[in-house]
């Protein structure tokens, strides 16, 4: 057997529990399509060993590209409505008021971590420090802002 005819029995026999995995977290079906799309290229790209890991392998895979995709989108909506009004909502900010409890630094960082989804090694690599040094800040922000929150109540 080929291995183009084994990709596409591995694409029959995937693409709509793929699919269905990435609509549930993307909610649109047009784009929950091109993420599909985007996880069997990368298959086929990368010559992943065809075996019993081969589900676990796609699950993934989607996860990865959906988050990548839910970040470009917020990045690009961001950077669209700073272009045009010249202003950027910022409902992190007006939900918490962090300016009053942490350091600017501390913000941007929580910013950057939950609200353009980067991951820790993006932040590690503009920080200049480990992923696990990034964790460990992000936690302790959390932890300071459940705090603050949990004393206001």
């Amino acid at each position: 057997m080929s291995l183009n005819n084994i990709y596409g029995e591995i694409y029959a026999e995937f693409h709509k529990l793929i699919y269905y995995h990435c609509l549930k977290k993307l909610r649109n079906h047009q784009d929950a399509e091109d993420c599909m799309h985007e996880v069997f290229v990368k298959l086929f790209e990368k010559q992943v060993d065809v075996c019993h890991t081969t589900k676990f392998w796609l699950y993934k895979a989607s996860d990865r590209i959906v988050m990548n995709y839910i970040r470009k989108q917020f990045r690009y909506q961001s950077a669209k409505e700073l272009e045009e009004t010249g202003t950027w909502y910022d409902p992190f900010e007006e939900k918490f008021n962090l300016g009053d409890y942490l350091e600017p630094k501390e913000t941007a960082l929580l910013k950057d971590y939950i609200l353009q989804r980067k991951t820790d090694v993006e932040l590690s690599k503009e920080l200049c420090i480990t992923p696990e040094a990034v964790r460990k800040r992000v936690s302790r922000l959390k932890a300071k802002v459940r705090n603050l929150h949990e004393s206001e109540d």
